[in-house]
């Protein structure tokens, strides 16, 4: 996640040329040999995608963009998640040895009857992705985009709903250097489930020719080992000035912020996130945080809902 035009899109070019040539991530860990599916709104195949796979030494004949979706009959589509699945199934056991599924963004594929500002909507979708992620052993990576926001904590800046960066295993922040070297984009953990990342990376666009005198940019990394967090980055006047119970606050502001939410989900998210269900109960209280309760018996369920909002829900 990150703002635009800091080489999030570079990224995937980046990690697909190591993908595709079974080559070594910055921290050297060895990649193994594998295919990518690329789906990007953002960039043109021919005129940028391609040129940056051969600028990053990517083997070209393993990295297969999908620009579109053909129905039954023969009309042409945007692809969407929510519908197209089965398709994009279809070609990875065509291809086989897909390691990786790059979106670019995410919300340009989630089709036009998801609402990704609805958690519950945008989990749902983003669970028929996991599911399919399990199933054939592939990682599946998409960007998005930081919201306007003033949150203290990053995780509340990437935009739309928090079930965005609350599905994924792992979250990273791409941003400018705060040293004041204009060149310098950071890479640094947001959260993550399946590590310990305490620190981050940096890299640099620079432009390079390829054949034909063709110019087009390249990220190359940098020895430097950021240690700056991601709620410091994007908001430094918040270092050291936040506590569990305002980032608890924080929490149930955004998750709340579209419609009311399953009490065990809404527990089960803070848990994600690491905020205990004390300081989230505490916090309920002080926003004064609504219980709503929908049927009566075993088949009854519970809802939390901002104060404005529950006559609503």
């Amino acid at each position: 996640a990150g703002e635009p035009g800091l080489g999030k899109s570079q990224l995937i070019v980046y990690l697909t040329a190591i993908i595709t040539t079974g080559g070594s991530f910055p921290d050297n860990t060895p990649c193994e040999n594998g295919n990518v599916l690329i789906l990007s709104a953002e960039d043109d195949a021919e005129d940028t995608i391609v040129p940056r796979l051969i600028a990053a030494g990517a083997d070209t004949t393993k990295a297969h963009i999908i620009d579109a979706v053909k129905n039954e009959n023969d009309a042409i589509n945007p692809f969407s998640i929510s519908s197209d699945l089965l398709a994009l199934e279809s070609k990875i056991k065509e291809i086989g040895n897909i390691s990786a599924i790059f979106i670019d963004p995410i919300s340009s594929y989630l089709g036009s009857k998801v609402d990704d500002n609805n958690n519950s909507s945008i989990r749902s979708v983003l669970l028929l992705l996991s599911k399919l992620a399990e199933k054939y052993n592939i990682a599946i990576i998409y960007v998005t985009h930081l919201n306007k926001g003033e949150s203290k904590s990053a995780i509340q800046r990437v935009i739309g709903s928090t079930g965005f960066i609350a599905a994924a295993r792992a979250g990273f922040l791409v941003a400018r250097a705060t040293d004041g070297d204009d060149k310098k984009r950071l890479f640094i953990p947001i959260k993550n489930n399946i590590g310990n990342d305490s620190t981050g990376l940096s890299f640099i666009i620079e432009e390079c020719e390829i054949d034909n005198n063709i110019k087009i940019s390249k990220i190359s990394w940098t020895d430097e080992i950021i240690t700056q967090k991601a709620d410091e980055i994007l908001n430094p006047t918040s270092i050291n000035t936040t506590s569990a119970l305002e980032d608890a606050e924080e929490f149930l502001k955004a998750i709340l912020s579209t419609g009311r939410v399953l009490a065990s989900d809404l527990f089960k998210q803070a848990e994600e996130e690491k905020i205990s269900e004390q300081t989230v109960r505490r916090a309920m209280k002080k926003l004064q945080i609504k219980t709503v309760r929908d049927g009566f018996g075993k088949g009854s369920k519970v809802y939390r809902a901002l104060p404005d909002q529950a006559e609503m829900a």
